[in-house]
């Protein structure tokens, strides 16, 4: 069973930053890039910088980074990942 987690689930952004790196990713649509990424590729989180970016290893081969807000994607995250939201108050209980 994939479990997806929204952009809006995640509040804090520590938690935020220290486990979605290594989730999979998924892009639905991105703006405002002269060279974007096709809607529909994958690929892995590999950091998440101080300005929120999402930078990610595209499966095509490509690394570029996502920026929240303004392009639509959807997160897959690691069964290690959900452990680790799990552990925390804020999320049990939560529909991802």
């Amino acid at each position: 069973l994939t479990q997806v987690i929204s952009q809006e689930l995640v509040k804090s952004e520590n938690i935020w930053k220290r486990n979605m790196v290594g989730s999979r990713i998924k892009l639905i649509k991105m703006t405002d890039d002269p060279r974007p990424i096709e809607p529909g590729s994958e690929g892995t989180i590999k950091y998440i910088d101080d300005m929120s970016q999402i930078h990610v290893d595209w499966d095509n081969g490509r690394s570029l980074a996502l920026i929240p807000g303004v392009d639509e994607y959807v997160i897959i995250p690691s069964e290690k990942t959900m452990e680790n939201l799990d552990s925390f108050d804020e999320f049990k209980g939560k529909s991802r």
